[in-house]
């Protein structure tokens, strides 16, 4: 299957006011406001669409309350849209937009759609320039020190499991994910298989369904950084972070959200190819996380538990 990556994000809430001001001051674009909703862009072009929760336009909830209530993967070609489309209707309902737009649910029952990608490739000029020993990129200016850094890209969903197996194996054997790297008994990293970064979807062991975070991408560590603190300056709460995963080697930042699901800035994230090997870990995440100021909350601690008993 030809999917290329997370495309579009679909939440419904209880307070639009509150989501406006938390994804504006995330570093989104605001492309559209009205009485029932507001849409967010990516400096890409994915696309954030929020809906007031009872809105009979938003897929089923799963849980309630705030919460991503779909994700919306970007294929490559017409062809492959049709693919997954009939692959999908071996065993379960897919209803059509007039658009071409699928919509299905997986395994788990998470509302997932697909449609051939409206995101564009990033140019030189939306990448930070960054200085190294022998490469210079950035002279006679300074580093960018203002306080709205612009999202990049959509890059992984995370989602609770309570089949964990079951949930990988629909990704990965239905709709052609590879497996990146895999906690034992506790989670799968996975990604699209147009996708190149080390995951554009992680599935958590976890004893009820629901959103855990979605994550999205800027230009480097130093962003991570500017974008952290001034979300903190605005009163927003961190949720864990600032550090670095040993597993995907991104650097990342979690805040907490009217939203429901937690949202993840991150930058410096592995690539991959075919030649990847993907490693079981069995290690604690105190092993594999590097954090420099909040400690994991309890929903983050439920991993290492998990993680130490397998």
């Amino acid at each position: 299957m030809d999917i290329v990556g997370i495309d579009a994000l679909r939440f419904g809430v209880d307070d639009l006011d509150a989501a406006r001001r938390y994804f504006s001051d995330w570093g989104l674009s605001e492309a559209e406001r009205g009485a029932s909703g507001l849409n967010f862009a990516t400096v890409d072009g994915g696309e954030i669409e929020v809906r007031l929760e009872r809105d009979p336009g938003l897929a089923p909830a799963v849980v309630a309350g705030p919460t991503l209530r779909e994700v919306v993967w970007g294929v490559e070609s017409k062809q492959g849209l049709e693919a997954i489309g009939a692959e999908l209707e071996k065993d379960r309902k897919v209803a059509r937009d007039a658009d071409g737009t699928l919509h299905s649910v997986d395994t788990t029952g998470y509302a997932i759609a697909f449609r051939v990608s409206r995101s564009r490739p990033l140019t030189a000029s939306a990448v930070p320039a960054v200085n190294f020993p022998g490469e210079i990129h950035r002279i006679d200016q300074r580093a960018n020190f203002s306080t709205r850094i612009p999202i990049r890209h959509i890059g992984h969903a995370v989602f609770l499991a309570p089949n964990l197996q079951e949930a990988s194996d629909f990704y990965i054997k239905r709709l052609g994910f590879l497996l990146s790297d895999a906690y034992v008994n506790v989670g799968t990293f996975m990604r699209a298989a147009k996708a190149p970064q080390h995951h554009t979807l992680f599935l958590l062991n976890g004893a009820k369904p629901g959103a855990h975070h979605v994550a999205f991408e800027v230009g480097d560590f130093h962003e991570v950084m500017m974008a952290g603190m001034a979300m903190n300056q605005k009163g927003w709460q961190t949720e864990f972070g600032p550090g670095r995963h040993v597993i995907g080697s991104n650097y990342f930042w979690y805040f907490k959200t009217p939203c429901g699901a937690a949202t993840e800035y991150y930058a410096d994230m592995d690539y991959l190819t075919t030649a990847w090997q993907p490693r079981q870990w069995r290690t604690v995440p105190s092993e594999t996380i590097a954090c420099w100021l909040a400690a994991p909350e309890p929903r983050w601690q439920a991993i290492a538990n998990a993680n130490d008993k397998s």
